[in-house]
């Protein structure tokens, strides 16, 4: 019953709804929203859905929430950079084809831009420049709690408060907090369960698909059976719970479709959808082309490695890590020392995406090791940037119009109903990654792991009386964690 009248509210709502416009002036506003975040954007990948979503949908509408939600599904199942991809639905919907490029490249300029600068200069540059990076980066990453916080309590409200609601939530935290809890406590072995964001996202959308929120005797007892095998198995057993939950998923799926054939959007609407956002996103990859045949004087291999990496980089950051070390280093694109010596501590430490941040900067040694030239590691560097970009754009622009597609069936309802309890979940999962973040800072800063916690624990704690009884604006808790996280962090340091 539920299900049945979210699905008539959501059916109401696309068909009501109007393409969000806005006026020259709401655009820079817009564009310059897009350009801040990717400066505070710590923590990267999944942590950024509050703080886009709050920047979006709260301080400034945008966009509706409903559509933000949308983005986060496209992002969420696609590989690539998702802070990049939800930036480019968000400047699709606001800005049109233009402001869905525009807006990509804002989001990822920061990180990538502050990785070319440390890498050009990081053999003389000032060691009190990273500390300093250092002691703002564990004060960012308590603002970024804030909001995670934040968005898990918002969540469970606008759910009702419900015990469903609620179940789905610790659900799936209990399914994925296992290795940030035993790093956390310093506990030596493996969890029972911990899984990554891509499998329990994979649980979750066989769950969805198969039943579409409907369940009777035969669908619990399948369910159950596959996901405790997918859970607990090993080998060929967790291997065929995989298989089952492709095969069921897919039938339901299917069988939806077949349902609901009217309320499929026609075939040619689509495919010219497609291809003008897939010639936008190629021509970047024609520009990097271009730079890299024009530095190298070769083909561009390091374009193609470079798109190839994005389009199977799922998993997010930590998995694109493995993903580049076998498409850049075993291929001698880039040295291992230069890749773990430089280029990966560089890109842990700066804000946005990690996938941007290491193509761009491979392109940036790829460039140098030519002429050892700045100018042509420069040119290098923008066309690794832009590949991130286009890869990241590409898969999320095909899979965001097949949901505006199909988003009127029953799944569709399901998905937008339960997707923000599944972020939610996971979100907290990531506050425990971003504490043994700022656990790792403190050490590297040479103070203790529990000064560290103390100062990430008391700058949340004036956050959350900021947010909720002072009802302050992101900026000023932005500011007050950077100021408090400098001045405590930095004076231990100094002593």
């Amino acid at each position: 019953m539920y299900l049945k009248e979210f699905t008539m509210k959501l059916r109401t709502h696309s068909s009501s709804a109007q393409p969000h416009t806005a006026d020259k002036a709401g655009k820079g506003s817009f564009f310059m929203c897009m350009l801040k975040i990717g400066i505070i954007g710590f923590g990267g990948g999944t942590a950024l859905i509050p703080v886009i979503e709050d920047a979006v949908t709260r301080e400034h509408p945008f966009v509706s929430k409903e559509d933000y939600d949308r983005d986060v599904v496209a992002a969420a199942i696609t590989p690539g950079a998702l802070p990049v991809e939800i930036a480019a639905g968000l400047g699709k919907s606001v800005a049109g084809p233009g402001g869905m490029l525009l807006s990509a490249l804002l989001m990822a300029l920061p990180g990538c831009l502050l990785t070319l600068v440390i890498l050009a200069v990081l053999s003389g540059v000032n060691k009190a420049v990273l500390t300093l990076t250092d002691c703002l980066s564990i004060g960012i990453t308590a603002f970024i709690l804030t909001l995670l916080i934040a968005y898990v309590v918002r969540t469970y409200r606008e759910g009702g408060g419900d015990r469903r609601t609620a179940a789905v939530i610790a659900g799936v935290f209990a399914l994925t907090c296992g290795k940030n809890l035993f790093t956390i406590l310093g506990i030596k072995g493996v969890p029972a369960v911990s899984l990554d964001t891509l499998s329990v996202l994979g649980l979750a959308f066989f769950v969805i698909f198969f039943t579409k929120g409907k369940f009777d005797l035969k669908k619990g007892l399948a369910v159950a059976g596959v996901a405790a095998a997918f859970l607990f198995g090993k080998g060929a057993v967790r291997f065929a719970a995989i298989g089952a939950m492709v095969v069921l998923g897919g039938w339901g799926f299917v069988s939806d479709i077949r349902s609901a054939q009217g309320a499929i959007a026609k075939p040619g609407q689509f495919g010219r959808k497609w291809a003008l956002e897939m010639a936008i996103w190629g021509s970047l990859l024609a520009v990097a082309a271009a730079l890299t045949f024009a530095v190298t004087g070769r083909s561009p291999l390091f374009v193609l490695r470079g798109l190839l990496s994005s389009l199977i980089s799922f998993g997010g950051g930590d998995a694109y890590l493995s993903v580049a070390e076998g498409m850049f280093v075993q291929s001698g694109t880039i040295s291992a020392g230069h890749f773990y010596g430089n280029l990966i501590p560089v890109s842990n430490l700066l804000p946005g995406s990690i996938l941007c941040k290491v193509l761009a900067g491979t392109g940036y040694y790829v460039g140098y090791g030519v002429r050892h030239s700045l100018v042509d590691a420069g040119l290098l560097w923008l066309a690794g940037f832009l590949v991130a970009v286009a890869g990241s754009g590409m898969t999320f622009g095909t899979v965001r119009l097949i949901y505006d597609a199909l988003e009127r069936l029953d799944t569709f309802a399901c998905l937008s109903r339960w997707i923000r309890p599944i972020v939610a979940g996971l979100l907290l999962n990531i506050c425990l990654s971003l504490i043994s973040q700022n656990l790792t800072t403190g050490v590297t800063l040479g103070i203790s792991a529990g000064a560290a916690a103390g100062i990430t624990a008391a700058i949340l704690a004036v956050n959350l009386v900021l947010l909720y009884s002072r009802r302050a604006k992101s900026g000023a808790m932005i500011a007050f964690s950077a100021l408090a996280s400098v001045l405590t962090a930095g004076s231990l340091v100094l002593l």
